[in-house]
């Protein structure tokens, strides 16, 4: 029956993904056999989460035994990465929320630059939307694409296991972490648009929240907190909450050097008089060189 399909298909992808993990490795004959049907059960409102579920542990300690590319409707990351791009969007937030999960999970078991290019445009594509709940789901993903297994978001909250990495061991690769903020920073944080400013503020809080360790982010607090700053005089609400949290996490995560630095450079901030910020579509707050060069 369904109920037992639906958890045949949880189970192989756990079982999988820790064998993976302990790299006590599946024949490559069988995963892809599990792959494959998990793919193709994508288009089956059924077993989408399911299925989504199923190929994210598969992915999550190991690289996918699979082509980048292939033919179109074939089996390939690629075309995964695209059927679960599409699923991000659903009105169904269960199934958005298992989507987001395995693209994450398959960004932090391969550090790939086209996988994470293609993870990237389908996240971009999402700035104008006002579905904010999803903009969390978002954000961890692109912590997750920015950060590998040093975001905190890429441990498993119900399933306690041995990991392979721990956030301590991790060795941060710069330029994904990089080119993420200056895009977020230079192209959507001061949107024009409430709504992209919005989305972005939620990414960039999410990235901030996830990944307070990552060298970016500790050498470029100060500019990361004026960023959050500027956003506290926005018109939404929303924004204001998130761009202060954004704060807290910032002096929390700094040693008493940078918390003083931080309080100093907000205070100024404040006593100077808020005046809000206005852009244009050509406006560029953060210029190239702004978070060390773009890759």
């Amino acid at each position: 029956n369904m109920a037992s399909a639906e958890g045949s298909l949880f189970t192989l992808g756990f079982i999988i993904g820790n064998l993976n993990e302990l790299r006590n490795y599946i024949d490559d004959d069988i995963v892809d056999k599990v792959l494959e049907i998990s793919f193709n059960l994508l288009d089956d409102s059924t077993f989408r989460i399911s299925s989504s579920s199923c190929i994210g542990f598969i992915g999550r300690f190991k690289p996918l035994p699979l082509p980048f590319d292939n033919d179109e409707g074939s089996i390939s990351i690629s075309n995964i990465l695209k059927k679960l791009g599409n699923l991000l969007g659903s009105k169904d937030n269960s199934e958005s929320e298992a989507a987001a999960t395995a693209i994450s999970y398959i960004n932090i078991g391969e550090r790939s630059e086209e996988i994470q290019d293609l993870t990237l445009s389908f996240l971009y594509n999402f700035s104008r939307s006002k579905r904010e709940e999803i903009h969390f789901t978002l954000g961890e993903v692109f912590s997750c694409v920015a950060c590998g297994w040093g975001s905190s978001a890429s441990k498993d909250m119900i399933v306690t296991i041995n990991y392979a990495m721990d956030i301590e061991e991790t060795i941060y690769d710069e330029e994904p972490m990089t080119k993420i903020l200056i895009k977020i920073l230079n192209e959507y944080l001061f949107s024009h648009r409430a709504d992209t400013r919005t989305s972005a503020a939620i990414w960039l809080l999410s990235i901030v929240k996830h990944c307070t360790r990552h060298p970016v982010v500790l050498k470029n607090a100060k500019d990361l907190q004026r960023a959050f700053s500027m956003l506290l005089s926005d018109l939404n609400e929303i924004v204001q909450e998130v761009a202060s949290r954004g704060l807290v996490i910032l002096y929390e995560s700094g040693d008493s050097k940078t918390q003083d630095a931080l309080v100093k450079d907000l205070v100024n901030t404040l006593s100077s008089g808020s005046k809000g910020f206005k852009v244009t579509n050509n406006s560029v707050l953060f210029p190239e060189g702004f978070l060390g060069k773009t890759p």
